[in-house]
């Protein structure tokens, strides 16, 4: 086989991996423990006046330590809390570990 051939046969291999992994099935939010609570609401105080306002709505993505724009539609609540997200990806992510998400952000 020539280089190209093989180069895009191992391009159409990763593409299909990386598609098939980023699917994943809708899940609900973890609890937080209480002993978790108070650090969760310091980072999320913290995260929620990134934008310099303070309105409960933290529209920088968690996900991706406040470096990307969020979007409404892929928000979840969390502690009284809006979180925007760039993704339903990140969204799914911080559902599933938000304690270590937000604490990754401070």
């Amino acid at each position: 086989m020539d280089k190209n051939r093989i180069r895009s046969m191992w391009f159409l291999c990763l593409g299909g991996v990386l598609c098939l992994s980023a699917c994943s099935k809708e899940s609900e939010p973890v609890e937080i423990s209480e002993d978790q609570k108070e650090k969760v609401l310091v980072a999320l105080v913290a995260a929620d006046a990134v934008d310099g306002e303070t309105d409960k709505i933290i529209k920088k993505c968690a996900t991706c330590a406040l470096r990307m724009d969020g979007k409404d539609e892929h928000a979840m609540q969390l502690e009284g809390y809006t979180l925007q997200f760039c993704s339903k990806r990140c969204r799914d992510i911080c559902a599933k570990t938000p304690v270590d998400i937000l604490l990754k952000t401070q």
